[in-house]
């Protein structure tokens, strides 16, 4: 189900926490965009699937969070490999950006495609 997450035109998909990832392998070089749902801000679920895309099985496209996104998580979820984020409804933009600028306390993880399985 597509909720306004995947833009028009752009070949992508949104995985839920209860989805597997098996039958989404051989097609990972065709999408340019995967939308990872949380259901609840404090599922790990999603988080687990992101570092198997990037480290197991080398997804290079955009990993979006979306679903119960909160501020505070998007640390985390960049140190896992997500590449974009939908805030939950209510949590503004602004504060959100301190968690995505400044030093890092994990250099080595910057980049998220680099990220081991």
């Amino acid at each position: 189900m597509n909720t306004g997450v995947i833009p028009e035109g752009v070949e992508g998909i949104v995985l839920h926490p209860e989805d597997t990832l098996t039958d989404l392998i051989p097609w990972l070089g065709h999408l340019n965009l995967l939308a990872l749902h949380f259901p609840k801000a404090g599922d790990g679920r999603p988080y687990s699937m992101a570092r198997q895309l990037r480290g197991r099985y080398g997804y290079h496209g955009e990993l979006r969070a979306v679903g119960d996104v909160r501020a505070d998580q998007l640390d985390a979820m960049r140190r896992c490999g997500f590449s974009s984020f939908v805030l939950s409804a209510g949590d503004p933009a602004t504060p959100a950006m301190r968690y995505l600028q400044g030093p890092r306390a994990y250099p080595h993880w910057q980049d998220p495609a680099a990220i081991p399985g």
